[in-house]
């Protein structure tokens, strides 16, 4: 389990280092190097595979049961194969992407790596309907790939999309079953295997499963940090970093940047004072600081203001957020997709009748601060959402039926991890 945990750590981040070195490169010598494209992104990831040896082991972790249950390992082995098999499929069928995949995603990168020292052209206001603001994670991690390979081909986006799909299934079951156990931990993996907009999504070449992994990762690592609080610092280091990679990826990053960050002192602070509190701040911002310095870099000095909210004046900021039909429009959403789940998945209602069944898990609660922050970061993450869509310029009813399934889909790994780490096992607890 030690290895696909930290497999499924280490490989997207891995991707989001490249992409950073590719972006340092083009900044500083506005072609790609060998040194920044190769080096520095293998460097990053020695020493970060040095961390994961060093400090996962001292984790603690359940013992294995003396007989596992075979029929929920055949059931995630199906759910995995016709999940691959669907992805492939979509795939092959749509090599470049669904439409933002294709329309920004990998448009972005086909610019950069195709216009040489004019790659700043890429962030031309001429075509604002690309979303030139957003982050340059996941084009510039296509565009690392073409660089190492020599030439474009749509394998790359394709295998990107694919590390970061596969790795967000393995970090939730493997996380899971390192906490709770393998049983735990295979219908953590079947849960999010049997939301078919995952799997479609991450096949799009979207960035919102790349986002959506970050988020998990970070949470991951506080809930990891809190089996062995004080002997494992790298995890909260490497906590703040894949939150920063997550502002690197997407705009919802940022939200969710300051999202943990309060989350995580709100869960803090009541069980162990201002002071670790405040340590654990500290070695967060340590990590998280060079990717949202290179995310404010590219918003401040390269990119045109985004289309969200650059245009809305006071007025009618005023008068949306005095707008009744608006709150109830979004808050209806809001539950009917909840309830309802996005485009397939099972949603809220049958993991409730199995919290029912089953109950909260019992223990000590100082391993559930990892749940606390979870919980406390998608409650924050939601409010913020719930305050864009009511303050945006767009058409709401449009907005909202065009992107609430994305917006929950992100979210929805973290939420998995956090039910199923409070929720019981179906035999005595471990």
């Amino acid at each position: 389990m030690i290895g696909i945990l930290s497999t499924a750590l280490l490989l997207p981040l891995l991707m989001g280092l490249c992409s950073m070195a590719m972006f340092i490169s083009l900044i500083f010598l506005n072609r790609p190097s060998p040194l920044f494209v190769v080096l520095l992104p293998l460097s990053f990831c020695v020493l970060a595979v040095y961390a994961a040896l060093r400090w996962l082991p001292v984790i603690g972790h359940p013992a294995a049961r003396a007989q596992r249950e075979r029929y929920i390992l055949i059931i995630f082995i199906i759910a995995s194969a016709a999940a691959l098999a669907i992805f492939v499929f979509i795939s092959w069928r749509q090599p470049n992407g669904d439409w933002d995949g294709w329309a920004i995603w990998n448009m972005r990168a086909r610019f950069i790596f195709r216009s040489g020292e004019n790659w700043r052209d890429s962030f031309s206001p001429l075509i604002a309907w690309s979303h030139p603001d957003y982050p340059l994670l996941v084009p510039l991690s296509v565009v690392w790939l073409w660089t190492v390979i020599g030439r474009e081909t749509t394998v790359a986006p394709m295998l990107i999309a694919a590390i970061f799909s596969v790795s967000t299934v393995a970090l939730l079951s493997a996380s899971i079953a390192r906490l709770r156990g393998p049983t735990q931990g295979l219908l953590a993996g079947i849960a999010i295997l049997g939301a078919p907009f995952f799997i479609q999504h991450g096949a799009s070449q979207y960035a919102d499963i790349p986002l959506g992994f970050f988020f998990l990762e970070t949470i991951v690592l506080f809930a990891l940090y809190e089996q062995s609080p004080g002997t494992s610092p790298w995890l909260l280091v490497m906590s703040g970093l894949t939150a920063g990679l997550s502002a690197w990826t997407k705009n919802e990053g940022l939200l969710f940047c300051l999202s943990v960050a309060v989350a995580r002192l709100v869960a803090v602070i009541p069980r162990r004072g201002m002071r670790p509190a405040l340590r654990e701040t500290a070695l967060f911002i340590a990590g998280l600081i060079i990717p949202l310095a290179m995310t404010f870099y590219l918003k401040i000095r390269l990119v045109p203001p985004g289309d969200l909210l650059s245009s809305q004046e006071p007025s009618m900021l005023m008068d949306h957020l005095m707008q009744p039909s608006r709150y109830a429009l979004i808050m209806k959403t809001f539950l009917r997709t909840a309830i309802q789940g996005t485009r397939g998945a099972a949603g809220l209602p049958v993991l409730l009748i199995y919290f029912l069944l089953l109950g909260r898990k019992d223990g000590k609660a100082e391993p559930r601060l990892g749940a606390r922050t979870a919980s406390y970061s998608i409650s924050l993450m939601l409010a913020g959402y719930f305050l864009v869509y009511l303050v945006d310029t767009y058409d709401l009813q449009w907005h909202l039926s065009t992107s609430i399934d994305r917006l929950f889909i992100q979210l929805w790994p973290t939420f998995l991890f956090w039910f199923f780490l409070e929720v019981r096992t179906h035999r005595t607890e471990l």
